[in-house]
């Protein structure tokens, strides 16, 4: 029997947000912190990457210590959610006397929320119980769902700076960011 498309959208929407929170941190903040706040690139490239250090350290023990409380897993989300959001909005309003030390700490906590959102995305649609035939539409919604919104950041940014400062671009895709996060958050809690 076919899953409904309904049901593998309300699993799969939450796919977009989460995918699009990566380019915005990655490409557009280095930018605006190295153009906005004068920290040299060469700072903001050090921290990214000890960064992505700290993210290999920390996936695994994300997905054990997930496993471990899965019969929680939707509380799981829902923590790494807040990070996710509460982190993206951080990194696009800086706090001015520290802005590296913020950037840090705003790229880590919405990183964290990324990959504990994310694990815990794909583990269950992994452990959702439909036919083996299904498999590949359950992942396939997951991840066209995602590609919609890797899509979506990569224009929705330059389209807000073609008529907004980079200061007041970034803090309306933050504004519509939390908005859209919570939403889909929500769809996938009723799924």
């Amino acid at each position: 029997m076919n899953t409904p498309r309904i049901t593998l959208l309300q699993y799969g929407l939450l796919a977009l947000p989460i995918a699009f929170a990566g380019l915005p941190i990655y490409i557009h903040a280095p930018d605006f912190y190295a153009t906005e706040l004068g920290i040299p690139l060469a700072s903001i490239g050090t921290v990214l990457l000890l960064l992505r250090v700290i993210d290999a350290v920390q996936d695994p023990l994300i997905g054990s210590v997930s496993d471990r409380f899965h019969r929680q897993r939707h509380w799981v989300v829902l923590l790494g959610i807040l990070m996710l959001g509460g982190g993206f909005w951080m990194v696009f309003h800086p706090m001015a006397s520290h802005p590296l030390l913020w950037l840090a700490l705003s790229v880590v906590i919405c990183t964290t929320g990324f990959s504990i959102a994310s694990i815990n995305l794909q583990a269950v649609g992994g452990l959702w119980q439909v036919a083996p035939s299904e498999r590949t539409r359950v992942a396939s919604t997951r991840e066209a769902l995602g590609l919609v919104g890797l899509l979506a950041a990569s224009v929705i940014p330059a389209v807000l700076m073609q008529r907004y400062s980079s200061a007041q671009a970034f803090h309306l895709l933050a504004l519509g960011y939390i908005p859209l996060l919570a939403l889909c958050a929500y769809v996938f809690a009723r799924w």
